[in-house]
């Protein structure tokens, strides 16, 4: 006499249907098994739910956090560059390759250029001899990283 499981102990019967042999001599195995509810992982299920739960809250946090540095960042750079702008005295950072990558007003004005980003510097600055009439080659100025020092008058 077969055993009915009872419906309030299972949450639910799993049921496995598979067919082994071949087409000819079909050899059909189904298999049907009641699993309890004690029988589900609730503690690891409830585990990894609070784990996840937690480093999702965390990655949120440092994303929110990282969002935060960048608008700060961007804020002071746009401080940063309205002083720059606003200052009466030429100013003109370059890259490496000395292109310009930020020129002010006063540098355009002073060297009468538009100074657009990426003009190289060196096909727009021209040097003239100075009050002492000492000949002043310009090569040593642009491969030295270190402020060159001008001859006095």
């Amino acid at each position: 006499m077969a055993h009915a499981p009872d419906a309030a102990s299972a949450s639910m019967t799993l049921h496995v249907s598979k067919v082994l042999g071949t087409a000819l001599q079909p050899f059909p195995i189904l298999i049907s098994r009641p699993v309890p509810w004690s029988a589900w992982p609730w503690l690891g299920a409830a585990l990894w739910t609070l784990l996840t739960a937690g480093l999702s809250g965390l990655v949120f946090r440092l994303l929110e956090g990282r969002r935060a540095a960048q608008r700060a960042l961007l804020d002071e750079r746009a401080r940063a560059g309205g002083v720059v702008q606003a200052v009466s005295e030429a100013i003109v950072a370059l890259d490496e390759a000395y292109r310009v990558t930020l020129a002010n007003p006063a540098a355009r004005t002073m060297l009468a250029h538009p100074l657009p980003p990426g003009t190289d510097l060196r096909a727009v600055v021209t040097f003239r001899s100075t009050l002492s009439q000492a000949f002043f080659d310009a090569a040593p100025f642009w491969e030295s990283w270190r402020p060159t020092e001008f001859p006095r008058a």
